[in-house]
């Protein structure tokens, strides 16, 4: 198959020809792989594939070319969306519904330290986190500038830009156990509900005028206080458009 690939499809860039044991390491090793060759069906979440024979028939050559074609204009239009992620065509009402479609709520989460907290944000978030420890390093780093929890609400805030994040993260874990954190005032409180709000370093500016939003809302709205600490997924989304409304 290789062989064919090369004489076939000489613009295309062959990585790798690896067995489906090595497919995994492979993929950790090679960033960018646009699209995976195969000659047994398989399905993966973020890379196109495509199931062919070994020998590579003429119509084969064509689907590919169709496929690559089809990996172009996605990836143009990727690329349009980061450079204008929020263009004038997007009001508040957008954004706010882009991040909820998107939004992670987990409760009695079973970490009892802020570090195994992080090591779930980072799975449950694992097709936008590029890399976790640079994430990691961001958000120690912002909690070590000044306390991040909210004084007196139990609720701790995970905030930061970062270029480990490729569009805005917005989450809200809750853990079986409290954690004794430093709050904004300097003093240690017990926290058990997390907010993570993550925004990439540049751009967004909506997305961080409604988490600015959601940061008051906890400060001094009871109603959506008790939502968020809730275990409830439906009525947190019901009062943060409300409040947002």
């Amino acid at each position: 198959l290789y062989s064919r690939v090369e004489k076939e499809l000489p613009h295309l860039k062959i990585l790798d020809a690896v067995s489906l044991l090595d497919l995994d390491r492979a993929l950790a090793k090679y960033s960018g792989v646009d699209l995976i060759i195969s000659t047994i069906p398989i399905e993966l979440p973020r890379v196109k594939t495509i199931s062919v024979s070994p020998l590579l028939t003429k119509s084969e050559v064509e689907k590919i070319n169709t496929l690559l074609k089809e990996i172009e204009k996605d990836s143009a239009e990727t690329e349009n969306a980061k450079e204008n992620p929020e263009g004038p065509e997007y009001d508040l009402k957008d954004v706010i519904f882009n991040l909820i479609e998107k939004m992670v709520f987990i409760k009695e989460l079973e970490e009892k330290n802020i570090e195994g907290l992080m090591d779930e944000i980072i799975n449950y978030f694992n097709d936008v986190v590029i890399d976790g420890n640079l994430l990691r390093e961001d958000l120690k780093k912002r909690m070590e500038l000044s306390g991040c929890g909210v004084p007196g609400t139990g609720v701790y805030l995970l905030h930061a830009k970062s270029r480990s994040v490729n569009e805005p993260v917005f989450g809200v874990f809750g853990t079986k156990e409290k954690m004794l954190l430093k709050n904004m005032d300097g003093q240690k409180e017990n926290y058990q509900d997390f907010v993570l709000m993550l925004l990439p370093p540049e751009g967004y500016k909506k997305t961080a005028e409604v988490f600015a939003k959601i940061s008051v809302l906890i400060l001094e709205d009871k109603e959506f206080l008790k939502a968020l600490k809730g275990n409830n997924e439906s009525l947190f989304i019901k009062i943060l458009l409300k409040k947002l409304k």
